[in-house]
C-alpha cells in the first residue's frame, strides 16, 4: 500500500496544479492510523464515504479519489 506521501506524488502527476493535495489524501485515509495498514479501507473507502467526498470536492474530487484507490489496489504503480 502507497504511503501518503506517494498518494500525493501520484495525484501530482496525474492531476498536475488541480491536485488537491495533502489535506485530501488524508481525509481518504482518515482511519488508517488508528485502524492500520488495509484494515482502513473497510471504514475509509466505502461506496457511502467516497460518493459523499466526491460531492463535496467536485470533480477533481473524484478523479483524487479513483488514483488513491488504483494506487491502493496496484492497478498504477509507484515509481
Amino acid at each position: 500500500m502507497p504511503s501518503r506521501r506517494e498518494h500525493v506524488r501520484l495525484s501530482r502527476e496525474y492531476l498536475s496544479d488541480l491536485s488537491l493535495g495533502i489535506g485530501f489524501q488524508t481525509k481518504l485515509d482518515e482511519h488508517a492510523g488508528t485502524l492500520g495498514g488495509p484494515l482502513h479501507r473497510g471504514v475509509d473507502h466505502t461506496w457511502g464515504r467516497m460518493n459523499r467526498l466526491a460531492e463535496l470536492y467536485g470533480p477533481v474530487g473524484y478523479a483524487e479519489i479513483l488514483i488513491h484507490l488504483a494506487a491502493d489496489y496496484g492497478l498504477i504503480e509507484k515509481k
